[in-house]
């Protein structure tokens, strides 16, 4: 386990393992508190008195991003109550199991090299198997008695699976979390928040063997901004990237939850429509077109007002997807000509 440069999303993930680690710790010890002072072990209250201390200062400094210095003190703390609790009261106290919470948390750090954690996992094992042998031939320094010590046992066995177990939930959790937005960074636009060109491809291949299936109607519209390069070099990037937004979200208003919308290209917008025909296809388009016409935005003493041209085609037989874009994509260049600011059909 080692410091990390904090800005990371893993670098992020791991630190968050260690604020969960720490604050489990922190409860663990205040619980064990209560626990030494009633079974007569003074000493051993006191020592979680400090433990307690040293994981508050532990979250404290994780908030200062010092990582290093609380993985440090978390070794030290751990190894070193364990040596002296299974010292006053022998292995059968259980405390030894403590030992066992580092090893996931060794191999998770997203920095160290393998053989770095191969290492440490190795030393942890020489300290459980040293303190074991020891252990077995060295008599514990305080009594207690046997009762309590089967009910301190099967306590630490019992936080142990505890803390285990809520560890290996939240890491499993975080982990979805980041699965999850890999996941929408491989298939949406950044800017528009719309699927990319590679995602739609896979939706449009899926709706192409339903259709197969039900012989149902399968139509597609692609739309372009009309003068987009005007835009944005008179109003600048910004606005451009504000007008491909807001188009995206009108556009994204009119179509129907079923249907399927992404940014094709620069300016371009694909539309997949399952269960639809060319005509009702085209009637869509319409209401596409008139509601960015009617949509315009002040820009200093302009008013911007976007216009949109769209070429709708509908799937035929045993057309392969790639053709029946490029039918739509051909009406588009057709209502490009004609003047803008229409809807063509294929």
């Amino acid at each position: 386990m080692e410091a990390q440069k904090p800005g990371t999303a893993t670098n992020k993930r791991y630190w968050l393992i260690l604020v969960r680690s720490m604050w489990v710790a922190l409860g663990v010890h205040v619980m064990f508190i209560a626990l030494f002072y009633s079974i007569g072990a003074t000493f051993l209250a006191v020592v979680n008195i400090g433990s307690v201390c040293i994981y508050a200062l532990c979250v404290g400094l994780l908030r200062q991003q010092r990582n290093r210095l609380v993985i440090f003190l978390a070794w030290v703390e751990v190894i070193g109550h364990a040596a002296l609790a299974v010292r006053s009261l022998g292995w059968d106290s259980g405390f030894h199991y403590y030992l066992l919470i580092f090893i996931p948390l060794i191999f998770v750090s997203p920095t160290r090299k393998p053989s770095s954690k191969v290492g440490l996992a190795m030393l942890l094992c020489f300290l459980y198997a040293g303190m074991d042998a020891v252990m077995r031939v060295v008599p514990p320094l305080s009594a207690v008695n046997p009762l309590a010590l089967v009910i301190l046992r099967y306590a630490n066995i019992t936080a142990c699976f505890a803390c285990l177990g809520y560890l290996a939930f939240f890491y499993s959790k975080i982990v979805g979390e980041a699965e999850r937005r890999l996941r929408i960074m491989a298939t949406t636009d950044s800017l528009t928040g719309l699927y990319n060109r590679r995602h739609i491809i896979g939706i449009a291949e899926y709706e192409k063997m339903r259709r197969k299936r039900s012989q149902h109607p399968l139509s597609f519209i692609i739309a372009d901004i009309d003068d987009f390069k005007s835009v944005n070099d008179r109003y600048g990037h910004e606005i451009g990237d504000q007008t491909l937004t807001m188009v995206s979200r009108q556009v994204r208003g009119v179509l129907r939850e079923q249907d399927s919308l992404a940014r094709w290209g620069g300016e371009e917008f694909l539309m997949i429509l399952p269960d639809t025909g060319l005509e009702l296809a085209a009637t869509v388009a319409e209401r596409i077109r008139e509601t960015i016409a009617a949509t315009s935005s002040r820009q200093g003493e302009d008013e911007l007002t976007i216009t949109i041209t769209l070429g709708v085609s509908e799937c035929r037989e045993n057309e392969n997807i790639d053709a029946c874009i490029a039918r739509a994509d051909q009406a588009l260049y057709r209502g490009k000509k004609a003047g803008k600011d229409c809807v063509e059909r294929a």
